[in-house]
């Protein structure tokens, strides 16, 4: 077994990873600079979203939410609720392959809060692009997570349903404590890179109508915006805040481990028999050595996730089914 960073728990044998005395190059590359540079930019991030909701037009709600129902996404929703007294109305986009326990948590945290919630069937269009995508090796280190799919397309699927409900504001639940900006510019810039990488695949009328064609007719696109960033967000404090809220007696509903999009499964499954590595960990380490994640934790979704791939039948079932499908 591979030795591991003591600080963040990555393995030394994954792609582009030393160790040094137990530390990994990742974590020793963070400065005092770096950290402090986070602080000043999240700090600018919630003056500038304070600044957007004193300016928000009156409206019946006061944003769109793109909602998973993961503890991210779950925690923006009661954050906006309880303490901006906001009125979202909550999108969640159906890949068809979200659990039941994803699904679970949309229909809980929407009823607890009381906030109005729409959900988008996609099923179709991810069918076609998963199939496509997995075919031609979108597993591989070189191509990249076929997670990629979902960060490009789901936003602009939400930013499409805003347009077309006249919204002038898009929230979703990324947050990233290195660099915390405010302003999610990826998904305001990518729309090209969509158009480009899955026509072809889908026809332009169906893949239009749901993803894009909306802001086509529009001089003026929602601000999208990652609020999260705007406060020092910490998993466990999360998952705590949840629990109580929403009365949760276990809070274990929200763990990354039972609200893994099915697709992440197969993806492990694949980096795992072809390239030899879990590809989340790097993510994770990240989210570890900002202080987001707590490692033992991690640590043991991790390695529960990993043992139900290999040992548990119902999951290995359901993944070569899956890639059998595909053929």
């Amino acid at each position: 077994m591979a030795h591991r960073c003591r600080e963040c728990f990555i393995p030394e044998d994954y792609p582009r990873v030393k160790l040094n005395r137990g530390v990994c190059n990742l974590c020793s590359a963070i400065t005092k600079k770096q950290i402090e540079n986070s602080r000043l930019i999240r700090e600018k991030s919630r003056l500038e979203f304070q600044d957007i909701l004193k300016k928000r037009r009156k409206a019946k709600y006061d944003c769109v939410v793109a909602f998973s129902g993961g503890k991210d996404s779950s925690y923006l929703l009661w954050y906006l609720v309880k303490e901006y007294g906001l009125n979202p109305l909550a999108v969640t986009v159906d890949t068809g392959h979200l659990g039941s326990v994803v699904l679970d948590n949309v229909y809980l945290v929407t009823k607890k809060l009381k906030v109005d919630y729409e959900i988008i069937d996609a099923v179709f269009l991810f069918k076609i692009i998963y199939k496509k995508a997995f075919k031609e090796g979108f597993f591989s280190e070189r191509q990249g997570l076929p997670c990629a799919i979902c960060s490009q397309l789901v936003p602009n699927i939400v930013v499409n349903f805003a347009l077309k409900k006249d919204i002038p504001l898009v929230m979703n639940g990324k947050f990233d404590p290195e660099n915390p900006r405010l302003f999610d510019v990826d998904t305001q810039d990518d729309i090209t890179n969509i158009k480009k990488g899955f026509f072809g695949i889908i026809s332009n009328a169906r893949f239009s109508s749901l993803v894009y064609a909306s802001r086509e007719k529009k001089s003026v696109l929602p601000q999208i915006i990652s609020p999260l960033n705007t406060i020092d967000y910490r998993e466990n404090d999360a998952i705590r805040v949840l629990s109580k809220a929403l009365d949760i007696k276990d809070p274990k509903q929200f763990y990354s481990l039972n609200t893994l999009c099915f697709i992440s499964l197969v993806t492990i499954f694949l980096f795992k028999k072809k390239l030899g590595f879990n590809p989340y960990y790097e993510d994770v380490s990240r989210l570890i050595r900002w202080g987001v994640c707590d490692r033992s934790k991690v640590k043991r979704e991790l390695e529960e996730t990993e043992r139900r791939i290999a040992e548990d039948p119902l999951v290995r079932n359901s993944i070569c089914r899956f890639l059998e499908s595909l053929l």
